[in-house]
C-alpha cells in the first residue's frame, strides 16, 4: 500500500497528463501490479478505494486472508482493472515493463541457475496484463502449485526471488527505485544506486506478512507513509534528478485524500443518532 501513497503524490504534484507523457513504470513481484496501475493511468483515489475494500474483507477472514492470498490478489486485480479496456492496454503498453523468473530445469542441471529473470512487455489485452502480474507475483507454496503460471511454455515464480531481476528498467530513463520492504540491498545491479524512496517505518517482510492482509489502520498508515516519503524525496532530489521545481504541499494526514468515505460518513451519522437517542431517553426518565 506504500505504492498507493507514492502514486498519489505523482498524480497530485505532476498531474496525470504529465505522467502519461513522460513517465514509464517497471515492477516485479507485488510491485508489478502497481506498475500496471500507474502505467494505465488508473485514478489513484479509485484504486485506493477498490484495494481498501478487498483488504478489509481479507483482514476479517481466516488468518487475515493468508490462506486465500491468490484469490485476494486476483480480486484486487479484477476490481482495479474493472474499467480498463484492451484499447487502454494497447495505448499504454510502451509505458509498462514487468519481470518474472522463469524456472529453467535444464539450466539447473548444468549448474547455471534454475531461475532466469525474464522481462515482459508489449501487452495487447487486459488478459495479458493480468497473466503477467500473476507470473511476476506467484510464490510457490502460499499460492497453489497446480496453478503455477507459465510463460512461453515454462513455469514462472515471483520476480523478487532473484537479485539480477530486480525491477528491470527502460533505456534512457531516470531510475527511482521504490521498494515496499526498504531500500536496495547489496548485490542489486549498479544502475539502482540512484536515490531511492523507502518507508521511514519498519515494514514486516516475513512471508506471513507478505501474504496476509493489513488491518484498516495499517492500510491507511502505509498510504500516508508512501505519500510523505515521496514528498521528502522530491523536495531533496526533484530539481537535481528530474529538473523539476515543484510546489509540494504539506504532508497529507487523510488516507482518503481529503474525502470521507461513504462508510465513514454513515458510521458518523449512526453515532450521532445514538447519542441523541440516549439523551432523549434520559429526559423522558
Amino acid at each position: 500500500m506504500f505504492f498507493i501513497g507514492l502514486l498519489y503524490f505523482l498524480e497530485t504534484c505532476l498531474g496525470r497528463e504529465e505522467l502519461q507523457k513522460r513517465w514509464k513504470f517497471a515492477g516485479e513481484s507485488g510491485g508489478s501490479a502497481f506498475a500496471v496501475y500507474a502505467g494505465l493511468g488508473i485514478k489513484v483515489s479509485d484504486l485506493a478505494a477498490a484495494l481498501r475494500m478487498v483488504a478489509k474483507k481479507a483482514y476479517e477472514g481466516t488468518f487475515r486472508g493468508a490462506l486465500d492470498s491468490e484469490a485476494i490478489g486476483n480480486e484486487s486485480l479484477e476490481r482495479a482493472l474493472s474499467g480498463v479496456t484492451d484499447d487502454d492496454v494497447k495505448a499504454n503498453s510502451h509505458r509498462i515493463l514487468l519481470s518474472t523468473n522463469v524456472i529453467d530445469v535444464c539450466r539447473a542441471l548444468s549448474f547455471q541457475g534454475v531461475l532466469q529473470p525474464q522481462v515482459m512487455t508489449d501487452f495487447r489485452t487486459v488478459r495479458e496484463i493480468k497473466h503477467a502480474v500473476n507470473c511476476s507475483a506467484y510464490i510457490p507454496g502460499p499460492h497453489p502449485i497446480f496453478k503455477t503460471p507459465a510463460l512461453r511454455g515454462k513455469f514462472c515464480c515471483d520476480g523478487g526471488m532473484t537479485v539480477g531481476g530486480s525491477v528491470p528498467t527502460f533505456d534512457n530513463c531516470v531510475i527511482v527505485y521504490s521498494l515496499c520492504c526498504g531500500a536496495p540491498y547489496s548485490g542489486v545491479p549498479a544502475h539502482f544506486n540512484d536515490p531511492s524512496i523507502a518507508p521511514n517505518k519498519y515494514q514486516d517482510c516475513s512471508l506471513l506478512s507478505l501474504i496476509s492482509a493489513p488491518s484498516p489502520s495499517e492500510f491507511d498508515a502505509m498510504i500516508l507513509n508512501g505519500y510523505n516519503q515521496t514528498a521528502k524525496f522530491f523536495v531533496k532530489y526533484g530539481l537535481a534528478v528530474f529538473q523539476l521545481k515543484l510546489n509540494i504541499p504539506h504532508a497529507i494526514k487523510d488516507p482518503y485524500f481529503g474525502k470521507k468515505s461513504h462508510a465513514k460518513m454513515k458510521e458518523k451519522k449512526i453515532k450521532i443518532k445514538h447519542r441523541y437517542s440516549s439523551r432523549r431517553r434520559k429526559r423522558i426518565l
